[in-house]
């Protein structure tokens, strides 16, 4: 490990600089020894917990990751890690991500409200200082299959306009939509495409991987283990070369 990973890997806090730093070198890993969630930022939890879900997601779908980082490779190259202003022009990879967040929402329950006025809705009565909680994962059962994970459900036609946008409903609704959205998606949108260009997340040999999740207010995926490689040399020395970038602070 060079001087420059070793410093951004004792002093950060950020766990998605330490799985670049970490995952460069080694091939098969535990998740837990990587990312201790008491250590991870508080506001930062729910874009690890997606983050999370999309590693355990392409260890478990080989043929969807084979398919984005063939459009990544076709659209943006080989030779550089795409960037937020990327996104857009890669559909199919972004359905990837819309898909992480309905197949398992990081908040399944959202955050609970509590109404200010006597109200009704579909003939039912719902007094004031009700306590209401958003039930997104009902929302996100409400697809044909639900736990197939199936990106192409955002691109085909006939089945879209039928289909809730993750991106519209799994950071809350309302006026008390969480006002770090935008933030969070762009950051996941980062993490996304950069874990695709550069690397492949395999499942461990002679292991199956059971996708099992935490019952927490912020839902995560169970210690599990995987297989994640540079894709090739050149794609190691832009792993290298991205992570001592990073300013540490």
């Amino acid at each position: 490990m060079y001087g420059g990973e070793s410093q951004v890997l004792r002093s950060s806090r950020n766990p998605i600089q330490k799985f670049f730093i970490l995952a460069g070198t080694e091939t098969v890993i535990h998740f837990p020894l990587i990312f201790s969630l008491p250590q991870t930022n508080k506001n930062f939890r729910q874009t690890f917990a997606t983050s999370a879900t999309f590693i355990l997601a392409m260890a478990l779908n080989p043929e969807v990751q084979k398919k984005a980082q063939a459009e990544i490779d076709r659209v943006i190259g080989t030779d550089k890690v795409p960037t937020i202003a990327d996104a857009s022009k890669l559909p199919y990879t972004m359905a990837v991500l819309k898909e992480t967040m309905r197949w398992h929402p990081p908040v399944p329950l959202s955050i609970p409200r509590r109404t200010t006025q006597d109200d009704t809705f579909n003939k039912y009565f719902i007094p004031k200082d009700t306590v209401v909680i958003p039930n997104l994962w009902a929302v996100s059962r409400s697809v044909a299959n639900p736990e197939q994970f199936n990106p192409d459900r955002y691109l085909d036609k006939n089945m879209s306009s039928s289909i809730p946008d993750p991106s519209e409903w799994a950071f809350g609704m309302g006026r008390r939509i969480c006002p770090g959205r935008y933030l969070a998606e762009n950051s996941l949108k980062a993490i996304v495409t950069g874990i695709l260009a550069t690397f492949d997340i395999l499942p461990p040999e002679n292991e199956i991987i059971l996708p099992e999740f935490t019952s927490t207010h912020v839902s995560y995926p169970k210690p599990f283990r995987c297989q994640i490689r540079p894709r090739s040399q050149e794609k190691e020395q832009l792993i290298k070369a991205r992570v001592l970038e990073v300013k540490v602070t």
